[in-house]
């Protein structure tokens, strides 16, 4: 029986076909994925030639800095909360978040929005817009109303990026929320936000 490197060195010209092949598929299945209440996933990336629908015909961007004190009344986090809301060609809302740390000797666990109930939602990460570097990270969905990024190797707040991580729903109308930003000793800031 051939093993794949047996394979490999005999027929270099398949294997190189076979290794775009697999390319292809990892590209097509770059995808959101639904996130419905009482569930979490991992959150996977996507593209926009996989989603068209995400391309914006109308969008706005927001930058809103934040600072998490620790009990001490210390700087334990401080950076900047960018939202990207989007309105798609088809009259629905998608919302990206990304943290950009500046200082502090803490570290972010998760970020929850709130005010997200009663709409369809899929989530992911987006893999072709320039922006941090990925790690794991898990989405939840309460059933009263909040979803939550949770990042499973905590955000540096001495100088962290995260992607965008995308919040694609069915909303054609956007409303104000919140969204909290919470360190891995649970000392948290709430950030005025917008969501479907």
């Amino acid at each position: 029986m051939q093993t794949v490197w047996d394979l490999a060195r005999r027929n270099p010209g398949i294997t190189i076909a076979f290794g775009l092949a697999l390319l292809g598929t990892d590209a097509a299945k770059a995808q959101s994925i639904p996130l419905n209440p009482n569930y979490s996933v991992i959150v996977p990336p996507t593209i926009l030639g996989a989603e068209p629908d995400l391309k914006p015909k109308q969008y706005w961007k927001y930058g809103r800095p934040f600072t998490i004190m620790n009990a001490a009344g210390g700087v334990e986090c401080a950076g900047i909360l960018q939202q990207i809301m989007v309105r798609s060609f088809s009259n629905r809302y998608h919302f990206y978040y990304r943290i950009r740390t500046t200082s502090g000797n803490g570290a972010i666990s998760r970020i929850s929005s709130y005010n997200v109930g009663g709409v369809a939602i899929n989530v992911a990460y987006r893999r072709d817009m320039l922006a941090g570097t990925y790690t794991l990270t898990s989405a939840g969905r309460s059933p009263w109303g909040s979803l939550s990024f949770m990042f499973y190797q905590p955000l540096s707040c001495a100088n962290g990026d995260t992607p965008y991580l995308l919040m694609k729903t069915s909303s054609n109308v956007p409303q104000s929320a919140t969204t909290t930003i919470t360190t891995t000793t649970g000392n948290s800031v709430v950030v005025l936000t917008m969501g479907p």
